[in-house]
């Protein structure tokens, strides 16, 4: 997905990570801690994880959490097909 932050008024990038039945996914969990350490210019930026508000009044539990990341225009699997098809030169 793509939104704004609210506060900063970024263009973001929003991944939607489903809660399983046992809790949050075992290869999203790896995800997170690997984004959270790595600090690279050529590796996505994690801003932050948001959980749906959730009313205490009618005790739901949330379903679903919100990775937020820069947003880019690219992802790696179309500037591969662009050199593939001869669009852009060679990295």
């Amino acid at each position: 997905f793509k939104g704004v932050h609210k506060q900063t008024g970024d263009v973001v990038a929003l991944k939607r990570i489903d809660f399983t039945d046992i809790g949050i996914p075992k290869s999203s969990t790896r995800e997170i801690q690997l984004l959270m350490g790595l600090k690279h210019p050529n590796i996505i930026h994690l801003r932050e994880i948001v959980v749906d508000d959730v009313s205490k009044e009618n005790g739901s539990i949330p379903n679903h959490f919100y990775l937020v990341f820069d947003f880019i225009d690219n992802d790696l699997a179309g500037i591969v097909r662009a050199i593939n098809q001869k669009m852009l030169p060679p990295l």
